[in-house]
């Protein structure tokens, strides 16, 4: 929840393919014993990252409305909200 409102993460496209596909690794990885690894280094952080944006969509750098191409909202489902 932020403000109030709920919050979740969207992965679209070569982005969620590629979020899949290093899950799978990693899990892969779990299963062969292996604990350490640069796959799950690299997965942590995504999944760290996502957290802070569950709980605050604000973080980083906030890039305005009319900056975003409107290609780029139509091919990776980009949701512009109202603030």
């Amino acid at each position: 929840m932020f403000k109030g409102k709920p919050t979740k993460i969207i992965i679209t496209g070569n982005a969620k393919e590629e979020f899949d596909d290093l899950n799978k690794v990693v899990g892969d990885e779990i299963k062969e014993g292996i604990t350490k690894s640069d796959y799950q280094t690299l997965l942590n952080s995504i999944k760290q990252k996502m957290d802070l944006l569950r709980d605050n969509p604000e973080y980083g750098i906030l890039i305005p409305k009319d900056k975003i191409p409107k290609d780029y909202i139509r091919d990776y489902d980009v949701i512009i909200s109202g603030r």
